[in-house]
C-alpha cells in the first residue's frame, strides 16, 4: 500500500516540512489497531564533531534523542517500525528536505510501551534499517564542509519521527538542533595592562548562545593563565548573548592590586557535555584615583551602567553627556544624604528591577 503521510511545519524551523514517506510493496509487518503513541525528546547539542556523529550509518557515540513509544498497559504487545526523516538548513542557506529517509527494521513495542534511543538504532545496536536512503548532494556539502573542519556545518536540524503498521492513533514526534560552531572570542576593553574604577565594565565579543566572564585577582610571581584559574576567583558570571558586563555581584575589588579577567563561550557537545572555547587572558589593575582609568576617558562604568539600563530610552542625554565631556566627582547623594559608590551599585540593581516605572534626567550645575 503507498501511502504518504504530511505532519505539521514546526515551530522553530518554519521551511521544513516534516514528511514521512512510505515506500510502495508489502512489509514484513501486517497493518493492525493499536493505540500507540509517540513522544520524541532531544538532548540539547550545539556542537557536533566528525567523530560525534556517522551519518552514513545513523550512528553517534552519545546520546542524542530518546523516543517513548506508549503502549497501554493493558493492551497487547504490538509489532511496528519506525519512520525517521532528516531535514537540514544549513546556516548558508542551503537546504536539503528529506535528506535522509530512513525506516527501521521492524521491533516489538510491549505492554506499558518501549523507549528507543539513537544508541539503539544501526545494525550492530540492536534496531537495524530497512530503508537508509541519503540524499547525494546532501551528503557531499555536509562531507565537504566537516572534513575541512572537523565539525558539522552550523544550521538547523530537524528529525520527524512517525509509526508505521498502526491503523489508528497514528502519531508523530520531532525534535530539532541548532547546531553552532563558535569561533571567536575577544576582549576589548579594559585592555590589558589597564587601569580601571573599582566597578570596571568590560566590553568584549562572543558569538556563542552562551559564555562565561571569570575575574580573579593577579599577584606577583604569577602567570595570567595561573592567576586566572585562582579559587575562588573574585567573580564568575553566567552570560546568554551578552557583549558587555558592567562588574557586580562579585568580591569588592580593591584600589591599587590587579586583577586577570577572561570571557569562554561554552557550547553543548553530544552526550551533554559543555565544549569551552576561550579567550586570551588580560590583566588590569584598579586605580588609586578615583575615576580614573588608563586611556584618560572620563566615560566611566557608572554612566556606561546608567546607559545600559536608560540608554535606550534617553539616547539623546547620554550623547549630551558624552559630547559635552562630563566626567563625574565621585560625589554621589540619594534624598540629599551622601552616598557610597557601592551604595549608587545597589540602587542601580533596583532601579534595573523597575525601568519601566523609573525616570532619568540630566541637569548641568551652574556651579
Amino acid at each position: 500500500m503507498n501511502r504518504l503521510f504530511f505532519g505539521k511545519l514546526p515551530t522553530v524551523a518554519p521551511w521544513f516540512f516534516a514528511a514521512a514517506v512510505f515506500l510502495a510493496g508489502p512489509g514484513p509487518v501486517r497493518s493492525q489497531t493499536c493505540p500507540l503513541r509517540l513522544q520524541a525528546v532531544s538532548v540539547p547539542v550545539e556542537q557536533l564533531t566528525i567523530s560525534d556523529f556517522d551519518l552514513d550509518n545513523f550512528e553517534a557515540k552519545g546520546l542524542l534523542f530518546t523516543v517513548n513509544v506508549i503502549n497501554p498497559p493493558d493492551s497487547p504487545a504490538v509489532d511496528v517500525q519506525m519512520n525517521i526523516i532528516l531535514n537540514i538548513q544549513l546556516a548558508t542557506g542551503e537546504t536539503f528536505f528529506q535528506a535522509t529517509i530512513m525506516r527501521t527494521d521492524p521491533f516489538t513495542v510491549p505492554a506499558g510501551g518501549r523507549t528507543v534511543t539513537n544508541l539503539d538504532l544501526g545494525k550492530s545496536s540492536g534496531i537495524g534499517f530497512e530503508v537508509f536512503d541519503i540524499d547525494d548532494e546532501a551528503r557531499a556539502a555536509i562531507e565537504d564542509r566537516t572534513l575541512s573542519t572537523g565539525m558539522l556545518p552550523a544550521g538547523t536540524y530537524a528529525l520527524t519521527f512517525s509509526l508505521e503498521n498502526c491503523t489508528e492513533a497514528f502519531s508523530d514526534g520531532e525534535v530539532v538542533w541548532e547546531i553552532r560552531n563558535p569561533s571567536r572570542v575577544e576582549l576589548i576593553s579594559p585592555r590589558d595592562g589597564e587601569s580601571t574604577g573599582e566597578y570596571p565594565f568590560f566590553e568584549f565579543f562572543q558569538e556563542g548562545p552562551a559564555a562565561r566572564l571569570t575575574v580573579a585577582e593577579f599577584t606577583d610571581g604569577q602567570t595570567k593563565e595561573d592567576a586566572i584559574t585562582r579559587d575562588p576567583a573574585m567573580l564568575t558570571a553566567d552570560l546568554t548573548t551578552e557583549r558587555s558586563f558592567l562588574y557586580q555581584g562579585g568580591r569588592p575589588l580593591e584600589k591599587g592590586k590587579s586583577y586577570v579577567w577572561r570571557v569562554e563561550i561554552l557550547t553543548t557537545v553530544s552526550g551533554g557535555d559543555e565544549l569551552p572555547l576561550s579567550s586570551p587572558v588580560y590583566s588590569f589593575t584598579v586605580s588609586e584615583t578615583p575615576g580614573a582609568t588608563g586611556d584618560g576617558s572620563d566615560y566611566d562604568a557608572i554612566l556606561a551602567r546608567l546607559e545600559a539600563i536608560y540608554g535606550s530610552r534617553y539616547p539623546d542625554i547620554f550623547r549630551a553627556i558624552r559630547e559635552g565631556s562630563f566626567t563625574l566627582t565621585g560625589d554621589y547623594t540619594l534624598d540629599a544624604d551622601r552616598i557610597t559608590a557601592e551604595d549608587l551599585q545597589a540602587l542601580f540593581d533596583t532601579l534595573q528591577e523597575s525601568v519601566d516605572a523609573s525616570e532619568l534626567t540630566f541637569e548641568e550645575d551652574g556651579r
